[in-house]
């Protein structure tokens, strides 16, 4: 199949064209989001060189600007404000633990679970407590921060520590600068 020279030379000539277009387009709009000087991107804070000779500015139109003063550049860093940093808590904010789950297993023991609600918070300590009468037991783990909230996982008491009956679980959560504890479950132990 053979081509139309005549038809090459204008598809090649539209896309020249095109390019030139974009290209201009370009120039405008970082002309007129970043200001007559679209080349330099930074924050100017930082800034530290001393021009030897000053640089023509140039007016909105592209045409460059008539000096009407000399003035002189200077860098500085921005003004800084110190601040005294904010008075620690004298106790823990109060925060809300769900337990989710406390189940009885005969391999393993008493598996309970649960979360932080609407807390992600890193190192803090979850603890399980199984209570039965006067006999009290514990488990501790480490809470994990997820999406929302800050996940117990799940903490076992095994089958060897527990007698039958019901036992109450409460789950606990604290960190440096949290604590909470959930509402009690029941949990038959046969």
């Amino acid at each position: 199949m053979s081509s139309d020279p005549n038809r090459r030379s204008l598809s090649v000539g539209i896309i020249i064209l095109a390019l030139a277009a974009v290209t201009a387009g370009g120039i405008i709009v970082a002309r007129t989001m970043f200001g007559a000087d679209a080349g330099y991107v930074g924050d100017e804070s930082t800034v530290a060189a001393t021009p030897t000779q000053s640089s023509p500015s140039l007016n909105v139109d592209g045409t460059v600007a008539t000096p009407t003063a000399k003035t002189s550049l200077m860098a500085t860093d921005p003004p800084s404000t110190v601040t005294d940093p904010p008075p620690r808590q004298s106790s823990p904010r109060q925060v809300e633990v769900v337990q989710t789950y406390a189940t009885w297993d005969e391999m393993t023991g008493v598996s309970a679970g649960g979360f932080v609600s609407q807390t992600v918070e890193q190192a803090g300590t979850c603890t399980l407590t199984l209570t039965r009468g006067a006999t009290t037991l514990t488990v501790t783990g480490q809470a994990f921060p997820d999406a929302s909230s800050t996940a117990c996982g799940s903490l076992t008491v095994a089958p060897d520590r527990l007698s039958s009956g019901t036992w109450t679980s409460v789950l606990d959560y604290s960190s440096g600068t949290s604590t909470g504890q959930s509402s009690s479950l029941q949990v038959k132990v046969p």
